[in-house]
Parts: structure tokens; sequence; C-alpha cells
């Protein structure tokens, strides 16, 4: 737009043989020659009077051409319009810009922006394009400043240029008292305009070329509502998830560096940072230099976004020792320290996505469980983190800005007006939007994100119907083939022949898990479980004719086994207070390995259950905060996630004898799975890679390889789910893939949403 260059040579006029004012806007008044010092050259409507008139030129001609543009655009006609190249020339000397003309809903700071651009004297013209920029960026945002009629700019500037000597004789004394009286003048014109009302803009953003959005994430709006964070994944299972910024006044989204791998950013309150979970840490990045810095080891269990006070306060959902809280870390790096803990005596479960009121110091989250008033969304301060209110009931996100608390309610976007001193609505909630996404999973978890500086961004698109695509992909994630249609599928576990996955199913509108099983050559599934609550963790006998899983009911959870038709009896395995969860049944079909959990999540140990003769449970390992562990296929060696170094790591030992203990992962590890022969062993990364490494044993002693990176999964749930299943013999993986209409989400961005609420 802002090229203007020379111009190449017209032949002929009008389609109609006139000489039409579009045909002229576009002749040259030399063509077919070099350049040559003292001969106008140009685009006649365009050019500025210096450079009709044959002067030197320089890059206030171009301003002259952008404002000649614009005020075009804004008008729908020529601004220099005649019968000839002469005419128009003559216009360009003479006329005076009508700025009247331009439509009456212009901002004045527009006005005032073309009165510089289209000033006859250059050196009264805006002297750089650069200002223009920062001009209509002010507008788009709704800072700029209106002063008084900007026609008049244009008619002062022309008498300036005919009086310019006579300005010249004025003692300094005049130019102060000028000044002065001007400076009182723009003061009361200033003080008792009426504002123009700032309209909402709003447009939608592909995700870039070659990426799509990855599911189930929050776009996050910078602090000053000028450019939005979101996360992307390549097309191909090449390469890893990065965060993206797209600023409001560009055409294209950039990645930023040292952010592979990155989840769930959120941005530091002078917008000078951006902060994300990274391979177990939480990191933030200048947006200055570039550099990434560990704030802090995460423990485990976390996920969602945290947020960041102007104190240098951050605080983020995670599980300490067993125990959801939210933590609280200082910017600069530290410890992370529980702030707020779910507290079991009221059947909190798990606490999740704090975010701060204006004051800095009470903290918004969602808190689950079964207990009265859960889940819900409750408020506490850090000051007093055992007092807690209750805004809102059921499984939503609130999201504070501009007086407002915004919700999602089935796919609708609410605004409802809120006091954040006394902590309580003020009015009725109003829907602002539309075909917002969330998840089946958690119908209020909505996935936008607001900033104070006015700017809304959501997500839309069929990601967010959390549908999936079961396929086999090879070690290097390309994708061999699909199996069956796309569904609501959670965990999903391979049959020993496999012929057979078993997996959890979402129910909408029951809001519940059942167990089904699906033919692999030909993609149809059979239901396993249908009474009432939820049933998950499916776990294949050897002999692929029964399911051991976790069945959840108001009284209380089991353990319990059934065959696979619907009409199979179920039996209890195990009578306990506490949860069990079945992880591995041995190959002899004996012993059946699980989790036990207490409601309090601050113990979780690896119990052996004998299913033939009158054995009890026993348990296996009882140190630290265990989970997934995964016998061999001899079923003499044994693999498992422990937090015993802080984070969630893979490691290895024999099973029910001395040995070796290895540690498996470098640098945090989960849902471990071995190979068909026990040679090889499987297992994710905290980014979302799956890894493997070769496993050698003699006798007791075990000796394994460095960690071989294989390709990305997408959406993993977390280390102690199962969201993948080799074959037996390791070349290709069963995996949960995007739906090719996943691909075409959306992200929608509204500037100035609060306007949205007085329309």
């Amino acid at each position: 737009v802002l090229d203007f260059g020379l111009a190449k040579a017209w032949e002929g006029g009008a389609p109609d043989g006139s000489s039409s004012s579009a045909a002229l806007s576009q002749s040259p008044t030399l063509a077919n020659t070099g350049t040559v010092a003292g001969l106008i050259l140009g685009t006649a409507a365009y050019m500025s009077p210096e450079q009709a008139r044959g002067k030197p030129v320089d890059k206030r001609a171009d301003v002259w051409s952008f404002g000649v543009l614009l005020w075009e655009m804004l008008t729908g006609r020529a601004l220099f319009a005649g019968d000839t190249v002469t005419d128009v020339i003559a216009a360009v000397v003479t006329k005076e810009p009508d700025l009247d003309a331009l439509p009456a809903a212009t901002p004045g700071a527009v006005r005032r922006l073309l009165g510089r651009c289209l000033r006859k004297d250059p050196r009264t013209r805006l002297p750089d394009i650069g200002g223009a920029r920062l001009e209509l960026q002010d507008v788009l945002a709704g800072t700029a400043t209106e002063v008084g009629a900007p026609s008049a700019d244009v008619a002062e500037a022309a008498r300036a240029e005919r009086s310019g000597r006579v300005r010249e004789r004025w003692t300094w004394a005049a130019v102060a008292l000028a000044a002065s009286a001007l400076a009182a003048t723009l003061a009361f014109v200033h003080m008792t305009e009426v504002p123009e009302p700032r309209l909402p803009a709003r447009f939608v953003v592909d995700p870039p070329e070659g990426w799509t959005f990855t599911p189930f994430r929050w776009p996050v709006p910078s602090p000053d509502g000028r450019q939005v964070l979101f996360q992307a994944s390549p097309e191909t299972q090449d390469g890893a998830t990065m965060l993206w910024t797209r600023p409001l006044e560009s055409l294209a989204a950039r990645p930023l560096p040292r952010t592979e791998g990155a989840q769930d950013p959120f941005w530091s309150p002078d917008g000078r940072f951006v902060a994300f979970r990274a391979g177990g840490e939480l990191r933030k990045l200048s947006l200055a230099d570039g550099t990434v810095q560990t704030i802090c080891a995460l423990p485990s269990g976390g996920f969602g976004p945290g947020d960041w006070n102007e104190e240098g306060t951050i605080v983020f959902s995670a599980s300490s020792d067993g125990v959801s809280a939210i933590h609280a870390v200082a910017a600069a790096g530290g410890e992370p320290r529980p702030v707020v803990t779910a507290d079991a005596t009221r059947g909190e479960t798990a606490l999740h996505l704090p975010q701060f009121l204006p004051d800095g110091r009470r903290v918004v989250f969602i808190a689950l469980g079964e207990g009265d008033g859960l889940p819900g969304v409750y408020v506490a301060s850090l000051d007093r983190p055992d007092e807690r209110r209750l805004l809102a009931p059921g499984r939503t996100r609130a999201l504070y800005a501009a007086g407002h608390v915004l919700f999602a309610r089935e796919g609708t976007l609410l605004a409802q007006p809120f006091d954040a001193e006394r902590v309580e609505p003020t009015g009725e909630a109003v829907a602002i939007a539309s075909s917002l996404g969330f998840s089946p999973a958690n119908h209020g978890i909505g996935y936008l994100g607001v900033s104070p500086g006015g700017t809304l961004a959501y997500m839309s698109g069929q990601a967010a119907t959390g549908q999936v695509q079961l396929a086999w992909v090879d070690r290097k994630g390309g994708q061999v083939e699909t199996i069956g249609e796309p569904g609501s599928y959670g965990q999903i576990a391979l049959s020993p022949d496999e012929r057979q996955v078993a997996l959890e199913i979402f129910e909408a509108d029951e809001e519940q898990y059942d167990l089904w099983v699906m033919d692999v050559a030909r993609g149809v599934t059979s239901r396993v479980t249908a009474t009432p609550g939820t049933e998950r963790d499916p776990v294949w006998s050897p002999d692929g004719r029964s399911l051991a899983f976790v069945a959840r009911r108001a009284e209380g959870a089991d353990l319990r086994r059934k065959g696979l038709r619907a009409s199979d009896p179920e039996t209890v395995l195990t009578d306990s207070p506490d949860e069990d969860i079945p992880e591995s049944w041995s190959s002899d079909g004996e012993t059946l390995l699980f989790i036990r959990q207490t409601t309090s999540f601050d113990e979780k140990t690896v119990w052996a259950l004998p299913l033939s003769g009158d054995g009890e449970a026993e348990p296996v390992l009882t140190a630290f905060l265990l989970d997934e562990p995964q016998l061999s296929p001899d079923s003499r060696w044994l693999a498992y996630i422990s937090n015993e170094s802080g984070r969630d790591e893979v490691y290895m030992e024999p099973f029910r004898r001395e040995g070796d203990r290895v540690r498996i992962s470098v640098a945090g590890g989960g849902q471990p799975k071995w190979r068909g022969d026990g040679k090889e062993l499987f297992f994710t990364t905290p980014d979302n890679r799956l890894v493997a490494v070769e496993v050698q044993t003699a006798g007791d002693r075990i000796e394994v390889s460095l960690p071989v990176e294989l390709f990305e999964i997408r959406g993993l749930q977390g280390a102690g789910y199962d969201d993948y299943a080799p074959s037996r013999d390791g070349q290709r993986f069963l995996v949960k893939l995007p739906i090719e209409e996943d691909r075409r989400q959306q992200l929608h961005i509204v500037t100035n949403w609060p306007s949205l609420l007085e329309q």
C-alpha cells in the first residue's frame, strides 16, 4: 500500500474510450524513458505538490500519497480528479483537500492525521510515516486524544504557507502568548467535548500455515490487549508444539523462540514476560531478548494456566504430596509453596485454574469434589486461605475483567456485572459470543482469555467437541491407518491379541464415562458397562475375555472385573474405603496390580491382588507417590512412576525380589509401556514426546540405553493415564489423533469487548 514507486507505461483510456478519472489516477506523467533530473515522474493523482512542481522530494512525498489513499479509502472516491493529467496535477498543486467530505463517523484523530499528511508545504507535513502507524494504533486501541475540529488543520496550514514570511517576523513574546492561549483552549475543549464511543471490532484468525491450534488450550491476550498468545502444533507429527503470538496490527502470527513443548502460557502484568510450563518446570520468556529462565520445578498433577500479580507472585495449580493445591512462587524464582489446599473434610479433591482479582491478594479458582457446593467456583485470600467463599456452583471457569465476570455455559460466553471489592455479582449475565469451544467433559470450562486492555480471545471449532480419531502410527509418528469413527475417547487399552481396544467413552448427557470395546479390524464398538456411574481405567485379562476397571459411584469406588458383554455380571474384587485402580495383569493371569489412593490423594501405593484362592491383597511398593505399575511380559520386572525426586519419573526394578533399581527417564516421565518381548520400554515426557529405551537384563541386573525420542503425542492427559498403546513388536503405536475437522479451529478476537454490553 505504501509503495507508490514510479508508474509503468499506460496505453489507452477508459474501456469506453474516455479519459476517466480512474484511468488518469494510474497515468504516468512520463513513460518509456529513464529517470532524468528535473522531470516529473509518478502517478498523477497520488503525487505530492512538490513532486508535481518538479522539486526535490523525500520520504514526506510518500506521507502525502498515504494521506491521499487513506482519504479515498474512507470516502470511496478520488481526492484529486480531472479530465486530463494536467487537470489532475493542477488540482494537486492548487486544491485544498476537503476533510469535511469524510464520513461523519470518522474519528477525530484520523481527521487530524489526514490534515497533517495532506499539508502542501512538506516542512509542516507529518515527517515520517511511522508516526501515522502510531496514530492509527492509538485509534484502534481507543487511546487516541480528540482535540477540536481537525479540518481547521488544513486551512490553518494553507494560511501559514501564504503568510510564511510574516510569521518569521513574530517576536518570541508573541509566540509564547499564542502557545499559552492555545493550551488553554485545547484544555477547555478536551474537558468539555463528548468522546466518541469506541466500537468493538471482531475478526477471526486461522492457525499458521502448516500448523493447527492445539486442542483444549487457552488463548491469552496481553495485558495491553495488543497481541494474543496461543499454542499450536505442526500438522505433521514432526516437531513440537510451540507458543505463538498474534499482534493485532499484524496480518501474521510469529512463533516465540525457545518455547518448544510449552503449555499453558500466561503474561506478566507489564507484558514483558511470558510464563509457561515445559519439561516439568515453570519457565519465563523475556520478549526483549528471547532468553528463557526457570522459575521453579513443578510439583505433579497440575494443569491449566496460572496468573501473575503486580507484586511479582505467580499462582498455579498442582499436587504436592498427593494433595491438590493452589501454589505460589516468586516470579524471580524460588520454591513453590501451597497457599490454598483442597479440603478433604469438605469433599474437595482438586483445585484448578486460579486467577487473581484486581487487589492481587484474592484468588478465584475451581474446586472439584462431591461435597456440598462442589464442584464450584470459589474465592480465597492468600492472607486467609482457609476462608473461602462460593461464587457460583458448577464446573466452570470465571475470568474477571472490566467490572464483569466472564464464563461459559454450553458453548455460549456470558458476562455478568461483578463487584470485585464485595466479591458478588451486581446484575444479570448477558451473552456476548456463541460457538465457544469447550471440553465435553468440562462443559463450563470455555477456552477463552481476556485482558485488562479490553481484548477478548476465544477458540471455536470442532476441537471443542473432544472427538479424536484412533489411528496406528509408525515409530516416526507417520500415520499408517485409522480405526473406526471419531469419538469422545478417554483412556485406551489394546487387547493381548491386538484385535480389540477397550475405550473410555464420555457420555455428555450423563456426564460420565462408560467402557466400550472396539473391533480393530472393523471399527465396530460394543458396550461393556451400562450401569449408573463412571467406569474408567480398563485393563485386559491375559486371555482377552474380561476387563478389570474402577467403578465410581455416589457411595464410593470399587475395583471390579467384568466380561465383555453388557449382560455379564460385575464382580467386586476389593473392599476398601480407599480407591483402587487397576494397572497391570500378570501373564499367568494370577495377579492383578492396582494403585490404592486415599480420598485425600496424599497416598498412592502399589498393591498386588491374587485372583485365585483366598489370598488377600498386599502392598508391593509403598514409598512416595506411585503410579502406573506395569509388569514386563514375563512378569519378572516392574516399571512404574515415582515422584521421589520432586516430579514424576519412570523407574524399573525386579518384581517381588531383590536386585537393581534403575531410573529410566531423565527429565520427567509417565505412561510406561513394555514391548511384547520385554526388550524395550516406552514412556512419555512432560513435553508430550514418546521415548524408547532398550532394556537388557541378566539375573537381577538391569542395563538400559539412553532414551531415544520417537515422536510427539498430542493431547496427553497426564503421566498417570493411558493415551497410547504399542504393538507387540514395538513398530507401531495406537494413538488418538485430532480429527480433520479439528484442524479448522479458529481463534476469535474481539477488541473493546465491554461495548458489546451496550448494544
